[in-house]
Formats: C-alpha cells, sequence, structure tokens
C-alpha cells in the first residue's frame, strides 16, 4: 500500500497494513500531520514492514536505532528505523494496534531527522526547548557509547516530541531525559519548520482536554458524551489542562 503522497509502502499482510494505514489518512484519529513530500530520502517509496526484531542480529548495526518499549512487564524492541529510511515494526505489536501506531509515529521522527533535514541550529534549538532556555552536556546523536546514553540522547527524545506536535497519539516519554511539555508543542513545529497544528479532544466543558488515543475519549465515544475537537493552542487559550493519562 503507497502512502505519504508516495513517500512510503506499508509492507506485510492486509491486517499489518491496516493497522498503520490511518496515521497516513486525513480524517483518521491516527492521523499524523505532516507533509511527507517536503522528506528528499534517497529513494521512493521508503518501506514500512513487520518482523521480528529481538531475534538474533535483526537489528544489531551502527545504521539502525531501535526503539524499546514494554509489554506485560517485558522490554522489547518495538520498532527500528534503518539510515537507509527502512522502517520495522516488531511482530509483537500485531496484538498492540495503538502500540505499533505510537511506535510508527517516533521512528517516523527519525524520517524527518534524517531527511527533511533538521540542521545543526534546528537541533540546537530543540535542545534548548527542552532545557527551557538552558543547556546541558547531552548530545543529538552519542559521543561514545548508543546504548549507554541511549535516554539522554536529543535525537531520541525528538520521537515523542514529533508525535506530539504532529499527531494524536500519545507517546511514551517515561523513560527520557528530556520530555516535551503540551504548551512547547508550537515552537517544536515552528523550529521544524512545519506548522500542523496537533488538536485534542475536550469532553463535554470539563477543565480537561485529552488526546485521541486517550482512554477516557474511547470511553465517551462508547456512552454518547459530547466530545469537541479542537486546536491544541486553542486548548491552552481556554485554560484547559491535559488529563492525568495524557499528561507528558
Amino acid at each position: 500500500m503507497i502512502v505519504a503522497d508516495g513517500t512510503y509502502e506499508l509492507q506485510g499482510t492486509e491486517a499489518q497494513q491496516q493497522t498503520l494505514a490511518g496515521c497516513f489518512e486525513p480524517g483518521s484519529p491516527y492521523f499524523i500531520r505532516f507533509p511527507w513530500a517536503k522528506l528528499s530520502p534517497a529513494s521512493r517509496p521508503i518501506p514500512i514492514g513487520w518482523q521480528d526484531l529481538n531475534g538474533a542480529l535483526a537489528h544489531h548495526s551502527s545504521d539502525a536505532h531501535p526503539l524499546t518499549r514494554s509489554l506485560e512487564g517485558r522490554e522489547f524492541v518495538a520498532g527500528v528505523f534503518w539510515t537507509d529510511g527502512r522502517i520495522y515494526i516488531d511482530l509483537r505489536c500485531e496484538t498492540q494496534p495503538e502500540l505499533a501506531r505510537e511506535v510508527m509515529s517516533a521512528e517516523l521522527a527519525h524520517s524527518v531527522d534524517y531527511f527533511l533535514p533538521l540542521t545543526d541550529t534546528q537541533k540546537k534549538d530543540l535542545m534548548f526547548v527542552w532545557h527551557g532556555g538552558n543547556f546541558d552536556d547531552h548530545s543529538w546523536w552519542e559521543k561514545a557509547d548508543y546504548s549507554g546514553e541511549y535516554y539522554d540522547l536529543g535525537g531520541e527524545a525528538f520521537m515523542a516530541a514529533f508525535t506530539l506536535a504532529y499527531s494524536r497519539l500519545t507517546p511514551d516519554q517515561s523513560a527520557f531525559t528530556h520530555k516535551l511539555r503540551e504548551e512547547d508543542v508550537p515552537r517544536v513545529r515552528e523550529i521544524v519548520g512545519v506548522d500542523e497544528p496537533p488538536m485534542v479532544v475536550r469532553i463535554s466543558n470539563r477543565p480537561r482536554y485529552h488526546r485521541f488515543s486517550c482512554a477516557y475519549v474511547r470511553m465517551a465515544r462508547a456512552v454518547s458524551h459530547r466530545r469537541t475537537e479542537m486546536e491544541l493552542g486553542a486548548a491552552l487559550e481556554l485554560g484547559l489542562v491535559p488529563c492525568r493519562r495524557c499528561k507528558p
């Protein structure tokens, strides 16, 4: 399945493709609002497929950026981005569609980093945002030990920042040193140079907003509570705060 203006090809079974397809479909609650045609990979379409990423030598390479997640209390490699553009989702995510979409969005952030591409100035500005206008000794990519520095790297923190800035998905920032605050999302879009405002949901007239993947939104839909879609900026102007599930 060719998606994103010919930039990506969803591979795998029909069910695997459909799990991820909504991320490229306007109107879908999983839509990632990014103009993929702006990317400049060596060739199109770039494959997005499914593999067993936890087998021997499945992703052990300096050209791979693996992403670890936890499922049923056990950590595993959930996705990997190869520097030639290829993205693979682990087969364990087949039964966890929300996780599969969040992992793919995280790996797509690397596509933006490599193929937009982000300049050194943009990376420096993003690090500045994460540090609240200050700097520390962390770098965008590793200085010596990728595994040892992984959770401190700006290039890996950008996965969640991209997802928050351009989608309705909820990224997992819990293990990372650099966590993006909702109020800094507009600044991320400004730095990246693509201003596609993220959308959130308000349930009834409550003082909180939710991401579309939030369990409260699904429950509200099931019981027909009134839901209002709005841009994140508008929600913040109204003084709404993120629900406890959506708070970074």
